[in-house]
């Protein structure tokens, strides 16, 4: 027994791929758009997080014109308090709206770089609160960043990591580093 071809089978299978590829391709950019548009706002308010880290000695600056940065627990605070603020955080670094960012924001590394003549002085923050401080001898010139930005003022640079929701839910580990360094 043979089979009869149905006139129009051929375009109604084109026309029902097109109808399932064409909604999936939409979703896939709008998701697409949606995660740039966030790492973009997370850049952003690491970025305005470090600067509002940057606390500077001002007796040391008005004497001397270096700025240098001494109070390494206040930039901490400030740079938490402007990181919750700017990312939408509450104070267990919980986003307030899971749309974007889809789990706490873990501060994974804060480092001061301090330009103190031809020399680079390194100060970061230990997973127990404490601060360490090194010394690069003359790196002043030479020593960079994790990120790759090559201090040649007061720097600070923070990393930061966390979760965003992709597609069809989703979970990818996601992390950013950034550095500011301060000027006058």
């Amino acid at each position: 027994m043979k089979m009869k071809k149905r006139k129009g089978s051929l375009e109604i299978f084109i026309a029902s791929v097109i109808l399932t590829l064409v909604p999936l391709m939409i979703v896939t950019s709008l998701k697409l758009r949606e995660i740039k548009v966030t790492s973009n706002l997370v850049e952003d308010g690491l970025v305005a997080s470090n600067l509002a880290a940057a606390t500077i000695d001002l007796k040391e600056y008005g004497t001397t014109k270096n700025i240098i940065n001494t109070d390494h627990t206040k930039s901490f605070n400030d740079f938490e308090d402007a990181l919750k603020v700017n990312l939408k955080l509450d104070d267990n670094f919980e986003p307030k709206n899971k749309r974007l960012i889809s789990s706490r924001v873990n501060i994974e590394k804060f480092t001061i770089y301090n330009v103190v003549g031809n020399n680079i002085q390194v100060v970061s923050r230990n997973t127990d609160g404490s601060f360490e401080t090194t010394m690069i001898n003359n790196g002043f010139g030479s020593y960079k960043t994790p990120d790759g930005v090559l201090i040649k003022t007061t720097t600070i640079y923070s990393r930061i990591s966390f979760k965003v929701k992709g597609l069809l839910g989703a979970e990818y580990d996601v992390f950013k580093q950034k550095s500011v360094d301060i000027s006058n």
